[in-house]
């Protein structure tokens, strides 16, 4: 019998595609996150870097597991949903999903956040 915690989160790990296409479609990609954002559902996401922080090379989503993302599945969803990965601007062989359990409460909810 495992003695960690249970996941209570999820983290994307998305590598970016070498088409540059991530750019012109980044403001269509924002605005579907605002929702989830909004909700609670999704805790933070941003641009992932390169070692030396000088380029960027993906995103990394933070979702919480409630309302809508309380499996893998339903993440993975999110992540073929959206316009991203649709268009190729997400290298699909280098994209990730995982459960997530955060150490560091300090920077996250330690209750799930009742989703609007």
């Amino acid at each position: 019998m495992s003695t960690h915690p249970l996941p209570t989160h999820f983290i994307i790990m998305a590598h970016d595609a070498s088409n540059g296409l991530h750019k012109q479609l980044r403001p269509i990609h924002l605005e579907r996150a605002q929702p989830m954002l909004d909700s609670g559902e999704m805790i933070v996401g941003g641009p992932l870097y390169s070692a030396d922080g000088n380029s960027i090379i993906g995103s990394v989503v933070i979702f919480q597991a409630v309302g809508n993302f309380t499996r893998i599945d339903q993440v993975w969803d999110f992540v073929k949903s959206d316009v991203f990965w649709k268009q190729g601007a997400w290298d699909h062989l280098r994209t990730m999903v995982h459960p997530f359990f955060p150490g560091n409460h300090s920077i996250f909810p330690s209750t799930p956040v009742t989703v609007k």
